[in-house]
């Protein structure tokens, strides 16, 4: 009977040796399907954080390059405007020198025209002076 009971109580501790290392095998499965959900979980969410980091960077990227499209186009317009102004100064000093020479050239045509006056005054003196058939005709023409 001992023998029997013996027997008894080595079956059920092998049995219960058996339930723990099913139990112990049972909870390290469950434990690696968590870990691996856990895991996935994470991988899954680094995506979507590298996802949304890299759409980010687009964004920004698309902003910087119409920022620099706009700075750069209003740098164009700057210059563009500075040398129109430059062309206008230019052509504004260069009327005001055609003026100044045609002032100056009516002014000595002016001048021209007095000297030649003056000059065809004289010789019509002299020779009025020199030749008296001519002082009649003055006289009359005078």
């Amino acid at each position: 009977m001992k023998e029997i009971d013996r027997k008894i109580e080595e079956a059920r501790k092998r049995e219960e040796a058996e339930k723990r290392l099913l139990e112990q095998k049972e909870k390290e499965r469950r434990l690696k399907e968590e870990r691996e959900r856990e895991a996935e979980a994470a991988r899954q969410l680094e995506a979507r954080v590298v996802e949304a980091f890299e759409a980010a960077l687009v964004d920004r990227a698309d902003d910087l390059q119409a920022e620099l499209e706009r700075r750069y186009q209003a740098e164009i317009d700057r210059r563009v405007k500075q040398r129109l102004d430059e062309l206008e100064r230019d052509y504004q000093r260069k009327l005001e020198e055609e003026k100044r020479l045609e002032e100056e050239e009516k002014r000595k045509q002016a001048e021209l025209d007095r000297i030649l006056e003056e000059n065809n005054r004289k010789l019509m003196e002299a020779r009025r002076k020199e030749d008296p058939s001519l002082q009649t005709l003055f006289a009359i023409t005078g």
